[in-house]
Formats: structure tokens, sequence, C-alpha cells
């Protein structure tokens, strides 16, 4: 194991590979090799029942499958230019090179076969065949005349000339002159014979005469079948099959007309010469076979009239047990080649483990590699380069730029070997972006990288949920340089070179482009270095000038004549080809006035065909890159027809990532237009399977040479063009208008399997008088999921493209067109489809299908499903913890619009719920919506940071397009937004400890840490301008904040008392202002105009000078405020002009200041927080927020905003639209994680604030610390205890589908209760003294049905201002008729509900308990036969009185004092059970100390006497409990607390309680258990907590079984049958079945 890891370090530091590194992994290719007609029977067999086999088994082992076979479909064995042999050879050397396993399948009969005539001949074998053949001197004159010498081959040969240049009409496909073509392919067969029978005479002589050997001769001799089996099973037979079919009483059927078929004739009569080179082959193949045993033989007899018959009984058997025979051994031999069944790979490399980036590394070593070996010259750049990027003292990356076609790519290539040299340990990593679909997106490349830089050290890989964030990845780089950049120094000779080409090649997903990614500054032994396009429209160079080093941006330039010579002469000596002295004038005057490196190539590929012979007037060249691609594809046009050029490029440009080649052979059969063109002269030998020809792909292939590139895409080898230049003039020549509809729509269609397994496509061929046929095309099955957990990878990345592009462009909507409805229903609208991409792919990648369809084609519906994934992404990517489903998430979050999107939205959902009831263990099915619905508030979750939010800046941009959003962190990380698109612009870890303080000014940040380090970034280049070092900021101050000035020129650090300029440029100290030592600053200092003014706790305020430190002028409160006496701190600071400052002190006094002089002042009220807006100030002061209107130099309360139970935290008023927008929008934050939106009118020359509540938004889930304005819909939220932000929209007037519910109820753990038939809520509205009634049996769509007051009265509530006092408890009876309330304040209530019947209400009753205010009911419940109310009263600090009242007087039956059983601290819950003890009470009490004390009292009459009374105490908590639970009959008993511990108690001979179990958390959320609730059934406990998520636990065996995340901590639990019904503190109703295993079928 040792070996194989070091083998693949030193591969991944990029050491040069073995070729066998490249052979694919994931393709089965089998050249099946066989004579045209005597094997046509098997040949269809095998088409129709052997290889869908096989197909379907690869598919399974995400294997591709694919069969070469070079004869199917087609009857004339010659071709116009006779390179039929040769490219059966090269197809024969690339299965080879490329299958896994079986690569060459022969089927030998009693047919030799065709023996081709040989395409060139040595100019020395030439002449020896002349000199020595005893030829005539007509037939000398007929070998000239069609053999040709040809001195541009090295060395010279005399080519075969390609048939229609002497018989012109011999391919002529003008249906006017067949007569014309008939007669030139009579004549053709007639000088072929004439040169096949000189040609073998005069080698048979010129052998006899000792001047050629047998192999020379075989070459005149030897059938096709012959060579393919000499290359193929003769030189690897493991890998390898034959089969032999013999008709053993063939000899007896000479006379039969189908004869001719299976056997060689010379005229009439066997032809004996044929048939004696067989029985040689024969004969050679046994001696081969006794040894590897891989010939099978089949003896048949023959069929009269057609030699294999399938309806002949016999012949039907044989062909069963053929194809049987070779699906068989095809499956052995991949099992064997995969490792299955034991087998083994025999190659040595075949033992290097590959892991996710091996395929990634290869292939850019590969195309590296190919690069390399055709580079010449360029020693001046290649040097230059060198020494930018080598320069001690570079620490920045360095670029190179040039035109298209300029070379950069092979240069980038070379350096990679030049690298090498520089360095005696160096790790080259090379990618080359755009030349796969894993260097084509910047998250994917960043990924790709990271695992192979920790494999490389052995360094530990990030977890996946790092891995799959853009913004965690981008750090997670920058990080990893550092960390190796360490472990290198180690060694002296280590050095890392990272080497990235063409990144406009990127796909701007994630922001590409803006280079956020990349390293500015680079730690010590790495180099990185890039190369882009110059072109504007990207950007890339522009911001590369911004922030590197002149010198480090290099321009690859045009290429000088001496250099195109050398390459020139490079690419001829490869091929072994050379011009003449007038052909290369021609290349290289062409070349001068197109001296690029893509142009010398394109050149090149035109002059390689050029022979000595060809006439210079045909020897032209183009003048442009473009006019060469575009001749290039004129050429392929005119020898493969227009029809199957244009469509196979066609197909391979319009991919999204390339085809496979068994892919394109499919489209190509699919393509009706294709097979009537392929067909133009001979039929398909089979009008039930029709395909199309294998061998036109191969010449095609063939023809592209070079130019046709293999890539990797989601594992599988793809096909795709060489430049971008050949992709843009392909798809302007082949995808435009309803072509390019067509050839989308028809690879749509393949991925959607319309016409595989089975089904079949109606053709209509001109060979078949346009008759309708409806054929079979066998081709490949698409099937979703392949396997359990195996995804068709392919069909999930190219469908959603495909389908999307087939939608014709003057539509508006997608269900305007038939591919824009198969779009939604197949793809974006079909939860199958989104779970299976989610899981192949990633969240991302299907966000990113959503994207790009309705940035062109909108549909609301596809929006809702699109917005929803995005609200529910961070949870699903969530590592740790409960995880929901992603259909739960979605139909939790989109059941509200069920029912008004009935082709889109309903289907989907539908889907969703079948998914959810479809689990086979235990579960809980959501039965309506549960979670926040698209198109509410919240609008995103900005992740990334590592660790809590320590501060926020933001800043508009200079031109006011844009609005910056930066965060710090505990960890010492930055991560800056771009507001509005919510896109990750940067990422900085500059500092080691947590970020204090940020400012923003145009485009620099500023940041300090308490680590005393302060950076200054560039916000457009993402680059650090420069770092300083304050020594004040490491020690405990009361404040700190950091400050920029307009100009970006200028930073202040402010730290306790002092505050330090500096100049950015030069990190230089100018000036250390301090106003005395005693003096602290209380307020953030601005800095404009050449001044600072700062602000101090003792309320005075001073101005400086920046340029000197001079002070200016200073001010003080009581200077300012005449009347004032107390010192208050400064608490705003603005600088309105020169000398003018603004200043706000915590009384609430206002003073505008200019040097000397007071101006004027206002005067208002105390604040902790303040926001003004124009003429509106708010001021928060604890739980309030008060709202003064300024006017003419006075201040008038207008309103007091009181909605919030804990302390205000954060306020922003929302900036107004242009268009003078009447309505302002205050924003309030709290610490009790809630934030409210009141808005205020504006009425002549005041204001109104709106009478209908305020908006109140849950779900930020920690205490709002930072609220961030963006516009007057939009804001930020921020806190110092979680490391997300979230962005919020209100009011927002996009299309609107507000759901029709009842939002936000105000649910805590003890002011609501659900009935026990869960159709019934009540709850409790404290600032209103109401309990509000509502019908939940519609949830999400509550109906409120009553409101019943139950305080003094809503009037006098308003005139006392009071607030009602909390509730401890509020129940509702079983029936529904009756709520029970107790408040902490000592106050029982039992009210009655209306009743439906007669519509009046019963008597209320009360008690009070408390008899001073020291008293205070502290817990209470409702005894299980609801018959008595237990409340524990707590007095003083240790008193607590455990009180039992008749639910029906509220009368106090039993007093107990608990510290009379040893009973320590408050009582925190209480439960009890009676159904054990009859007409007894058994009350269980819970205290902050962690002890549960249970009583049982034992009934006298109508009361409960001490006499009469059991306790005993269960001890094992350590942390207050919080919660007690018991099942129906009182036997189990689950307490819960604030901390992660929770215990299962059961009652032993009902007596004796001990503990069952424990039950730990290991959230790292709060873990506090509010809500337990047991099953009817018993067997099942369900726990909710504030780790905001339900678990149900298995009361036997302790397993958790279900569990589900709610987004907010649950506050309350009610289980109804199998239903459950859950409350969260964000509001939210959330109704869900739960099932057991025996149970789940009757839910599907």
């Amino acid at each position: 194991m040792e070996d194989i890891l070091k083998q693949r370090i030193e591969f991944y530091k990029g050491k040069d590979v073995d070729e066998r590194y490249f052979k694919q992994s994931k393709i089965v290719r089998i050249f099946v090799s066989s004579t045209f007609s005597d094997m046509k029977v098997e040949r269809d067999h095998l088409i129709e029942r052997a290889y869908p086999q096989l197909r379907a088994y690869c598919q399974s082992k995400q294997i591709d499958f694919q069969i070469i076979d070079m004869r199917w479909g087609i009857q004339d064995s010659a071709s116009v230019d006779h390179s039929t042999c040769d490219l059966c050879l090269t197809e024969i050397k690339a299965c080879k090179r490329l299958s896994m396993g079986p690569f060459f399948v022969a089927f030998i009969g009693n047919r030799y076969g065709y023996r081709p005539l040989p395409p060139t001949i040595l100019s020395g074998e030439f002449d020896i065949i002349l000199n020595y053949g005893s030829l005539d001197e007509n037939t000398k004159n007929l070998l000239h005349s069609w053999y040709v010498l040809d001195e541009n081959s090295v060395p010279p040969r005399h080519v075969l000339q390609p048939i229609n240049t002497i018989l012109l009409h011999y391919d002529n496909t003008n249906p006017e002159n067949i007569g014309l073509r008939n007669e030139a392919r009579e004549e053709w067969n007639e000088i072929s014979k004439k040169l096949e029978t000189s040609l073998r005479v005069a080698v048979s002589a010129a052998k006899e005469e000792g001047m050629m050997d047998d192999r020379d001769v075989e070459k005149f001799s030897q059938s096709v079948t012959e060579f393919e089996i000499r290359e193929g099973f003769m030189k690897k037979p493991a890998s390898s099959s034959l089969y032999h079919r013999n008709i053993v009483d063939i000899d007896e059927h000479i006379e039969d007309d189908a004869i001719g078929n299976y056997i060689d004739l010379a005229e009439k009569d066997v032809n004996d010469e044929a048939q004696s080179s067989l029985k040689h082959l024969k004969d050679y193949l046994e001696r081969i076979a006794t040894k590897r045993s891989a010939i099978k033989t089949y003896n048949v007899n023959w069929s009269n009239g057609k030699g294999i018959d399938a309806s002949v009984e016999e012949h039907k058997d044989y062909l069963e047990k053929f194809c049987e025979d070779f699906v068989d051994d095809m499956k052995k031999a991949i099992r064997d080649n995969t490792g299955d069944d034991n087998g083994e790979g025999d190659e040595e490399i075949d033992s290097i483990e590959k892991d996710g980036i091996f395929d990634e590394v290869a292939h850019h070593a590969h195309f590296t590699q190919t690069k390399i070996s055709s580079f010449c010259g360029r020693e001046k750049l290649l040097d230059h380069i060198v020494s930018t990027l080598m320069r001690e003292e570079n620490v920045s990356p360095v670029v190179l730029h040039g035109i298209s076609g300029s070379g950069k790519t092979s240069v980038m290539a070379k350096m990679k070997e030049i690298c090498r040299q520089q360095s005696k340990q160096p790790i080259l990593l090379t990618r080359f972006f755009g030349t796969s679909p894993n260097s084509s997106q910047i998250h994917l490349v960043l990924k790709s990288l990271i695992l192979q830089i920790s494999t490389i050290f052995q360094l530990a890989p990030p977890p996946p949920h790092i891995l799959e964030s853009f913004v965690a990845v981008t750090q997670q780089f920058e990080q990893l340089l550092h960390t190796v950049s360490d472990k290198m120094k180690e060694s002296d000779d280590e050095q890392l070179f990272i080497i990235l080409d063409s990144i406009d090649q990127l796909s701007p997903l994630d922001g590409a482009f803006r280079l956020n990614w990349l390293p500015k500054n680079l730690p010590a032994r790495i180099k990185i270095l890039i190369s882009t396009l110059p072109d504007p429209k990207i950007g890339c160079l522009d911001l590369l000038r911004r922030f590197l080093p002149q010198e480090n941006v290099i321009e690859v330039q045009e290429m000088n004549i001496s250099t195109g010579k050398e390459i020139l002469n490079s690419f001829l000596s490869k091929i072994n080809r050379t011009l003449t002295k007038e052909q290369r004038n021609v290349v290289m005057s062409a070349f001068t006035e197109c001296p690029n490196p893509l142009f010398m190539k394109l050149a090149f590929d035109e002059a390689k065909l050029w022979h000595s012979y060809t006439k210079l007037k045909n020897a032209k060249l183009a003048s442009t890159v473009r006019d060469s691609i575009n001749r290039f594809f004129d050429r392929l046009e005119a020898k493969h027809s227009y029809m199957f050029t244009s469509r196979t490029i066609g197909y391979i440009v319009a991919a999204r990532n390339g085809l496979m080649e068994s892919e394109l052979d499919d489209l190509l059969s699919l393509d009706n237009d294709v097979l009537d063109n392929a067909y133009q002269y001979w039929p398909p030998s089979n009008r039930n399977i029709v395909r199309v020809p294998t061998l036109l792909w191969v010449r095609l292939r063939h023809d592209l040479g070079e130019d046709l590139v293999e890539r990797q895409s989601v594992g599988k080898t793809v096909l795709g063009l060489y430049h971008r230049q050949f992709v843009e003039v392909a798809r302007e020549r082949y995808l435009v208008g309803k072509m390019k509809t067509k050839i989308h729509a028809n690879i749509a269609l393949y991925f959607l399997g319309t016409y595989a397994d089975g089904k079949k496509k109606t053709v209509l061929l001109k060979i078949w008088d346009m008759e309708p046929v409806a054929t079979d095309r066998k081709v490949s099955s698409q099937p979703l999921e392949i396997a359990n957990g195996v995804y068709n990878l392919r069909k999930l990345d190219e469908l959603p493209y495909h389908l999307f592009h087939a939608c014709e462009e003057g539509e508006e909507t997608l269900m305007d067109s038939f591919a824009g409805r198969v779009l939604c229903e197949e793809i974006l609208c079909n939860a199958k489809w989104l779970d299976a991409k989610i899981r192949a792919f990633s969240i991302k990648d299907a966000l990113n299908d959503y994207e790009m369809v309705l940035a062109a084609k909108p549909l609301r519906s596809v929006r809702l499903i699109s917005e929803a994934l995005k609200i529910a992404k961070p949870t699903l990517e969530f590592e740790g913890g409960v995880r929901n489903s992603l259909t739960m998430e979605m139909f939790g979050r989109l059941e509200y619009f069920k029912h008004r999107y009935k082709e889109t939205l309903d289907p989907f959902l539908d889907q969703c719920d079948l998914m959810n009831r479809a689990l086979t263990d235990h579960g809980l099915i959501p039965l309506k919506a549960c979670f926040q619905p698209p198109g509410e508030e919240l609008k995103a979750t900005l992740i990334g940071l590592s660790s809590a939010v320590t501060c926020v800046a933001t800043q508009r941009s200079i031109d006011r397009t844009q609005s910056y959003l930066a965060a710090g962190s505990l960890h010492g990380s930055i991560i800056v937004w771009q507001l509005g698109t919510d896109d990750t612009l940067h990422t900085f870890k500059p500092h080691k400890s947590a970020v204090l303080a940020m400012d923003i000014k145009g485009l620099r940040l500023a940041s300090m840490s308490a680590d005393s380090s302060i950076y200054v970034f560039n916000l457009d280049t993402g680059s650090c301008i420069n770092s300083f070092w304050d020594s004040n900021v490491g020690e405990m101050v009361e404040f700190s904040s950091v400050v920029i000035s307009q100009d970006g020129g200028v930073v202040a650090s402010c730290v306790g008392n002092k505050t330090s300029i500096w100049d950015v440029t030069s990190g230089k100290n100018l000036h250390v202002l301090e106003k005395n030592p005693q003096s602290v600053l209380s307020c953030r200092p601005v800095m404009e105009n050449g001044q600072i003014v700062c602000g101090y706790k003792d309320g005075s305020v001073v101005c400086w000078t920046i340029d000197k430190g001079k002070e200016e002028f200073r001010f003080n409160q009581r200077r300012a405020m005449n009347k004032m006496a107390r010192k208050f701190p400064v608490g705003k600071l603005q600088l309105s002009g020169k000398d003018q400052v603004n200043c706000w002190w915590r009384s609430g006094h206002f003073a505008q200041l200019e040097k000397n002089d007071v101006k004027r002042t206002i005067v208002t009220e105390d604040f902790n927080i303040s926001a003004q807006d124009e003429d509106l100030i708010a001021l928060a002061d604890r739980k309030c927020v008060n709202i003064w209107m300024e006017k003419q130099q006075e201040a008038t309360k207008i309103a007091v905003l009181r909605h919030h139970d804990d302390v205000i935290s954060s306020l922003a008023w929302l900036p107004c639209q242009q268009d003078a927008d009447k309505r302002k929008r205050l924003v309030v934050g709290s610490k009790d994680a809630t934030i409210s939106v009141w808005e205020m009118e504006k009425i002549n020359e005041g204001y109104k604030v709106d009478d209908t509540p305020c908006d109140v938004i849950f779900g930020m889930g920690a205490p709002v610390d930072f609220i961030i304005p963006v516009d007057s819909h939009i804001f930020v939220t921020a806190s110092l205890k979680v490391f997300y932000l979230k962005v919020w929209r209100i009011g927002n007037d996009e299309e609107n589908d507000a759901v029709e519910r009842i939002r936000n109820l105000p649910f805590t753990e003890h002011n609501h209760d659900v009935s026990s038939c869960g159709k019934r809520l009540a709850l409790f509205d404290r600032p209103k003294a109401t309990v509000k009634i509502f019908d939940i049996s519609a949830v999400p769509r509550l109906k409120q049905l009553e409101t019943i007051f139950i305080g003094e009265g809503a009037s006098k509530q308003r005139k006392k201002k009071k607030t009602s006092p909390k509730t401890v408890m509020l129940k509702m009876s079983n029936d529904c008729r009756k709520i029970y309330c107790a408040f902490t304040n000592g106050k029982l209530l039992a009210v009655p509900a209306m009743l439906e019947e007669s519509g009046r209400r019963g008597q209320r009753k009360s008690a009070n308990l408390s008899c001073n205010s020291q008293s205070q009911i502290t817990a209470c419940c409702l005894s299980v036969g609801e018959n008595y109310l237990v409340v524990n009263l707590h007095k003083n600090e240790d008193e607590n009185n455990l009180i039992i009242v008749d639910e029906k007087t509220l009368k106090v039956i039993h007093l107990s004092a608990l510290n009379g059983f040893g009973f320590h601290g408050i009582v925190s819950c209480l439960a009890t059970s009676s159904s054990l003890y009859e007409e007894d009470l058994a009350v269980f009490v819970g205290s902050n100390m962690g002890e549960i004390n249970v009583f049982r009292f034992l009934k006298n009459g109508e009361s409960f006497p001490n006499s009469a009374m059991t306790h005993c105490k269960l001890q094992g908590h350590k942390e207050s409990l919080t919660t007690l639970g018991l099942n129906g009959d009182g036997s189990c008993l689950l307490s819960g607390t604030n901390g992660k511990i929770r215990k299962l108690w059961k009652l032993r001979n009902r007596q004796q309680w001990s503990i069952e179990r424990t039950i730990s958390s290991e959230s790292f959320l709060n873990p506090k258990v509010s809500s337990i609730a047991f099953t009817p059934d018993g067997n099942f406990v369900v726990i909710g907590s504030h780790e905001r998520n339900i678990k149900i636990y298995e009361i036997a065996t302790g397993k958790l079984v279900a569990s589900q995340y709610v987004y907010a901590p649950v506050v309350g639990i009610t289980v109804c049958g199998q239903k459950i019904i859950l409350r969260t503190n964000q509001g939210y109703i959330i109704t869900e079945l739960f099932y057991t295993m025996s149970e789940s079928s009757q839910h599907l």
C-alpha cells in the first residue's frame, strides 16, 4: 500500500507519466472483425440480443460500452481513398488503448475475405515489382497511372490514387448520373482485379528472386480480416476472443446461389488461393488457442438458398448459443479486469488507487505532454517568463496574455518542463481551463487543486461540506498554500508551481472573472503562472494589471519567421513528410500574413495532404485562422458529405460538456436525415434494426485528426474540438436558427430515452421509396438511476441544457413550447430528478440549471422551486446534527402554493409527498407546509465564516451601482459580499485573532484585529495594499475602532484613549493622538476634510488635523449644554463640513458645533443606540424605541415603539426610494432574536406611525446585533453569536405570491396549547391580555374562532401602559371548552370558551395565590384527569410551596412546603400522573438544581392530607430540569434539562423509580429540552429542544428512530394518534405523520 501511495504522490507532483496512466478505466471498447457477407446473420443477432445485455451490464457498473463494427451496414468493401484497412487497424489500436477489458473479437467462417490493394508502396519495392515481376508494358503503365510517386513522403512512396480522381463519376451522388456512376464502379472492379493480380504475381516472382521476403509479400496478399486478427488477437490474445463458425458441408453446396456470400470465389469457382490462406490462418490460430483457450468453434450445416437461416431450428439454436456464449465471455472478461470475482488487472498501473481527482490530474498531464511534444523556439519569451517568475523578491502571480491562437497554451505547457529544471524537487500542478468539465468552473478547479495538494503533502482533505462551499474552498486554498509553504521550508529543495492556463475559459459562475479566488501575495516557495486573453468584455487582464506589478504582466507576441519554419519542420518530421520548395514558400508566405502558432497548425494540417505531384494552383491556404478553419470544414463536407459532417460536428459542439463516442453513434443513428444520407446506394441490411454504419464516423474522425480531442466529463471520456475557435466556427456553421433547435432537441430526446429499450422510431428512406418504417435504433437506455445509488451522470449533466436550448427563441415562457413543457415536467418540476441531481452532483449544480432557464424564460412556479432550494441549501448541506431530506424541505416550503400551479408545482409536490412516504424505516412525513416559503422575508443566508461575526462594515461603491458588505469573524477571517446579488467578492484571512473593527471607503477596506495587526485591502482587486502593527490594540481596552479616510490614503486605529494615524502607502505611523490618559473613546471617530474628530466617555469632543496631528478645537458636554451637570458619553459623531461637527450624547442631547461655537442644540432623552434619517431620530433605551422628529431646531417625541421582550441591540432606517417615498421604515433588532419593522407615513409636516402592528421577523436564531440597510426593501442582519448573516426582503413589489395564513404567532413554551384532538389552538396575546382561539385543522391556514379578554380590558391596559404578566401555563381542556391559565404574579384563571351550540360563554373563575409581590408562580400543570391544577408558589429565595387547586372552584385543597422534604433551589417544571393510582395523584417536581421529587398524594374525601402522602427523590442530573414528560400509564418518565443529558426513568413494581437509560445530545446548539410527548402506545418519546429539532426515540432500545430540523426551538408538542403537531418560537405549526416500520406500507 505504501508503494501505491508513493506512486500516486509522484504522479500528482507532476512527473512525466507513462502512457498507461491514460488507459481509461470506464470504457469497454470492442472491435468486431469479420468478413462482409458471411457473418451478417451473426452480427444482426448480436446487435439485437447480445449488445443490449452487455450495454446494460456495463451501464450498471458505470462503464461505457462501445462496439466498433466496421462492416455493419456496409455493402462495398472499397473506399474512394483506399483507407479502410488502415482505418481498421487504427481502430484496433485505439480499442486496445482505451478498453478496460476485452478489446478485440473476431468471427471466422469459411470465407477468407476481401484482400485490399496496398494504399502505398515504397519506391524501392515498386521498382522491384516493375523489374522482377515479368510485367508487360500495359500492366506497367496501368501501375504507373494508379500508383504515382510522392516524394513528399519520407521515404518516397508510390501512392494509390483516389478512385474518383481518375474515374470521375465513381462517387457521383447526383441521381441523374446514376448510370455513369455504375459504369465507373464496374470499370474500377476490372481495374482493381488487374492491379491485384499483377501485384501478387510480381511480388511472388520477386520473392523467388530473393528480392522480397514473406513479410513483404503478405502486404500484397493478406485479407483485411487477417490484418485485423494479427493486430488484435495475435498481439494480445488474453484480451481478445475468437469465434469460429464452420459450415461442415459447404463443399456440397458450391452451386447454391448464396454460396458467394460464404466462401471465396474466383469467377464462379472456389478461389483456392484464398482458401489456402484461410486454412493457413486457422491452423496458426489453433496453435495459439492451445495455449490460450480463446477460440470457440460452432459446427453447423448448410441451409439451402441462404446458408445461415435464423428460421431453421438448428441455426436458431446455434445463434442462441453463440449470443449466450458471447455475452458470458464478455462479462467474464470485464469482471476479470475490473476486479470483480477477485479478478486482477494485468498492468502495473491498475494497482494504483484512483481517487476522485486522478482522472483530472491525468487529463492535464497528458494535455501538457501533447503540447510540449510540438513546441519549438520562443527562447527569449521563455527566459523572460522564468526570470520574472523565479525572481527572489517576486511574491505575486505572473500572467501571460496574448490574442487567441498566439500560442499561450503551448508556452504554459512548456513552462511546466522548464520549471522542473528550476528546482531540485519541483511540485508541478497544471490546469488548462476549459479542456475538461472539472476545469471549467473555478469552484471545481480549486476543489481538485486542494485535494491534489493535500494528497501530495499527506494532509487530511477538508470535509465535504467545506469542499461544497465556494467561499470555504477559496479560504481553504489560500490557507493550504501557507500550510504547505511552511512544510516545504523543512526541505531546502521543494518548490510548488501552479500553472493555470486560459482563465478566460472559465465559466463566470462564482464570480470567476473577479479573481477573488486568486492569491495576491504568495507565501515562500510557491509560484503561480496564469494566462488569459486581453478581452475587455471579460476584464481579467485589466483587473490583473491593477493588482500585479507591471513586470509580472507579460505579452505573448507574434511569432517570427524562423520560429515558424522550425515549427513547420517539426510537424512534418513527426509524420515523415516533407514539402517541395514551392509548397514551403506557399506555407511561409501565408504564415507571414498571420504569424501565430494556431494558424501554422492549420496550415500544416492542409499542407500535409499535399503530394509532391500536387499542382501548385491547388496548393492554396487561407489568410486567417477563421478562414483556415472554414476551409478545413469545407474539405470535410466535400469528402464525407455536408449532411454527415454538419450533423456529426454539430452534435459535438452542441453538447454541454462533450459527447461520448457511443452517445454520438447513437445520436447519428437516431437522426433520420443522417440515415437517409448514409443509405443512398444500398438499403440497411435489417428492416427492424437501423443504425448508421460505424465506418462513416471512423472515416470522419480520422480526418478530424488532432482537431478532435478526448476529455473527461463526470468520469467518462468525451469528444470535443481542439480549440475554442474551432468551436466558434463550427457553431456558426452548424448551430444556426432552426437547425440549432433541432440538434438540441435530438440530443434531449436521446437522453430522455425516448427511443431506447426497444421503442421504435419511424424512418423514411429514399432507398425504401419513402415508405414509413418503424425501426429499432438500439440506442443506450437512459434511466435516471442505473443501480441503487448509481446515477446516470451524463443524463443529469446534459439533459437540462439541451431541453432549454431546444425551446424556440421566440417563445416567451417555458410552457409555450413542447421542449419547455418537457423541461418543466422532467427536470425543473420533478422531485425525483432534483433529488438525483443533488445526490450525484450538488445543490449548486442543480441551482445552476434553474438559473440558466430562469434568466431567459422566467416562470413563477419554477422560480418558487429555485428559491425554496436556495433557502434550504444551508440546511441540506449541513454536516452533523439533524438534517432534513430534500423532499421534506421542498414540501414543507412549497405546499403553501398547492393548487395554484396545477401543471408544474402540484405534480412536484405530489412527488415530494410520495418520496417522503417511501421511507423503509420509522419516519416523519410532513402533512402540510411547515417552513418559511419562498417570497417571504428571508432572501438568503450568507455563509462562509468559520466562527462568529465580530464586526461588519458597508459602503456603496463610487459609481453607486453596487454596495459592499464586509463581515469580520472571531478567528480573524473577513468576507466581502456584493449586496443585491449576494455574491461573494473576496475572502481574506489576514489576522490570527478576532477582527475588532472594519471600515470601508470607496474601494478600500481597513480591518483591525486583537492580534494588533491592521490591514488595508483593495476591494476592486482583492489585493492587500499594506499592513501595520499597533501595539496598543493587544491590550485589554474598553473601546476599539478603525477608520479610513475618504481618499483611502490614511487609516486611524482607535484604541482606549489613543488614536494612531497611519499613512496607507508607506505604512508609517504619522501621529498618536491622545486627549489625556484618563479619557477613553466612546464612539467611532469620523475623518473627513483633513480632520479627525473623536468623542470620549467623559462627554468631550476633540478635532485634530490629520497632516500635522494638531488639535483644532475641543468641546465638552457642559460647554455645549450649559445646564448639564452630569457627564454623558459621546454616542455618535458626524462631520457636516470643514470644522463642523454634529454630536449626539447618550443623554439624548444633540449639538451642531463649528470650531468654538455651538450653532444649535436639541434635547431628546437617554439612549444606548441611535439611528437618524433626515428629520427622524430613533433612540433605543432597553426594550423600547423612542421616535423623535426634528423640526426648526427642536425635537418632538412622536412615538414610542414597544414590542420586544429583551433589550434592543440594533437600529437602522431603510433608505427611501428616489421617487420621494412618503413611508419610512425603521428596522429594530433585539437580544430576543427577533426583528421588528415599523412604518411611518409622512402626513403634511409630521409623521404617523402605522396603526397596524409592526411586522415581526423571526428566523435570525440569535441576538440581532447588526442591521445593514441595502435599499428600501432589503437589509442584512448579523449576530455576535453566530457565523452567518441573513438577507431579508420586506414589502417586495415583485409578483405577489403571499400565502394566506396567520404568520409569526408569538409562541413560547408556556403561552399556548393545542387540544388533544389536534384541531384547536389557544394562544395568550400578552400585549393585549387576550386568549385567541384558532381552528388549525387546515394548517397553515388558520381560522380565528374567538378572542377572550382575560385582563382588565383593552382600554384600561392602554391607559395604564402596563404589560400583562407572563404565563407559566396555558392549557386547553380535552373538550376544548375551557382554558386554564397560570401567571407569574400568582393568578390562576379558568376561562370558558364560547359554546358553539348556544353561542354563549360560561362563567370564568379566578384565584390569586400570591399574597405579595415577592411571591410568584414558577411552574404549573393540569392533572391528567383535568381535576386539579398543581402549582408551585415560590417565595423569597428558598421557599417553595406545592399547591393543589380544585379545577372546578380554583380553591386550594392542599399545600406543602417543599423545603421540609429536603428540596433545594427553585421548582422549574411539574408533571402529574394518576392512572396508576386510581384516585391518587402523583406529582413530579423538577428543580433548577437537577433534582426530581416524586410525591404521591392519597385522596381522602375532597382533600389530600399530608399524612397520606409519600415522597421519593430521583437524582442523576447536574443541570436545571426544564421539562418532565410521562407516558399514558405513568410508568415511564423522561426528564429534560438545559444541558445535553436527558434521562429515561422506569417505574418498577409500581413503587420504585430507576434510570432506564441516558440519552445524550451532541449538538453544538443550545441543547435545552423544551417539550416532551409520548406516543399513545407508549413505545416512543418525542423530544423538542432549542437545538431546533425534534427527535423520536424508541423506548425499548433507546434508538433514535426519526428526527427533523425545524429551524427554531420547539416550544410545544402534541401527539394525536400518529400525528405530531409541533410549534416553534418562530410562529410555525408543523404537522407530521409518524409511522413505524410495520406501518410504512399502508402510507405509501
